[in-house]
């Protein structure tokens, strides 16, 4: 039981998701980073499905955090995951998500929706070393351009913006690494450490901004869990602390203002596996810092909910 809780908590604190963060008023895409949910040393055919409720009502503008009453946007995924486990420490993962983007503006009495498949993802995770309670992983992936780029408003008449469609138009590419360790004086305590590097290639198929490319973005990861007995069942409390940072994007080579920044978020959350092939993750999200360049609305809260089923 004690190995199979270790495993809950390095497949949800260790190699995100990678999708793009839709922080700004000009980031597409699915906010999927640290949904995603890895492990190279997970057994047989795996199987899972995560909620993940993305937020945004804060306006950024610096460090500073202005007023705001009447712009809300949503973005609601769900993304299925098939994990299989080739050799005793390679898997490969298959990541689709499907999302629901809804924008509101109580000024102009307007609301924008769109919903479409997003952007697939490929992963292969190597499992590099596992003794006296420590691992230590490395993981490589693809995103495909699979993901709706040119959904239009209700009427049919223009398209929505960037921040509203679920694709990002381009293939990219993310590389990951990742450790845990438990503490000596207390096993039952784990901590663990990991980073998601992505490289972003210019899109092609936004019909409003054919030559779109989103900056390369980095997020790093610190979390500690510990073991507990509620209600007769082995439940691990999680915290984790992520740092995301990502540049200016360009718009056919040049800067596109108000999109960049480091924002510093806090994350709780609960594993539990009331059977040793089925697993739940409960996980929110909430910012420490923000620092963007010029004027941003960002997150405020983020919630994800994730099952997963393993056989063999």
């Amino acid at each position: 039981m004690r190995c199979l809780f270790n495993y809950l908590v390095l497949a949800s604190l260790v190699l995100g998701s990678f999708q793009l963060s839709a922080q700004t008023c000009c980031t597409g895409g699915v906010p999927l980073t640290g949904a995603i949910n890895l492990d190279a040393n997970s057994g047989g055919i795996r199987f899972g499905l995560t909620y993940d409720i993305n937020e945004l009502s804060d306006f950024i503008q610096g460090d500073r955090t202005l007023s705001n009453t009447f712009l809300k946007r949503e973005t609601h995924s769900v993304i299925g995951q098939l994990d299989i486990r080739i050799t005793d420490s390679l898997s490969v993962s298959v990541l689709i998500p499907y999302s629901r983007l809804t924008e509101r503006n109580t000024q102009t009495r307007g609301t924008f929706k769109a919903n479409g498949l997003s952007d697939i993802s490929v992963w292969t995770s190597y499992l590099l070393y596992n003794k006296k309670q420590t691992t230590i992983s490395i993981a490589a992936g693809i995103k495909l351009p699979t993901g709706e780029t040119n959904i239009k408003e209700s009427l049919g008449i223009f398209d929505l913006p960037l921040s509203l469609q679920p694709g990002t138009g381009s293939v990219d590419f993310m590389i990951a690494s990742a450790m845990k360790s438990a503490f000596r004086f207390r096993p039952s305590l784990i901590y663990s450490f990991s980073g998601i590097y992505k490289i972003n290639t210019t899109g092609k198929r936004y019909a409003a901004h054919e030559e779109y490319k989103y900056s390369n973005e980095l997020d790093l990861y610190a979390g500690l869990s510990e073991e507990v007995l509620l209600f007769n069942q082995l439940v691990t409390p999680q915290l984790q602390v992520r740092v995301n940072h990502f540049g200016e994007h360009q718009i056919s080579g040049n800067p596109n203002p108000n999109t960049g920044g480091t924002w510093i978020f806090l994350s709780p959350g609960l594993a539990w596996a009331p059977t040793p092939q089925l697993s739940f993750n409960f996980r929110g999200q909430w910012p420490l810092h923000r620092s963007v360049k010029g004027f941003q609305l960002t997150t405020t809260n983020r919630y994800l909910i994730s099952a997963f089923f393993g056989l063999g």
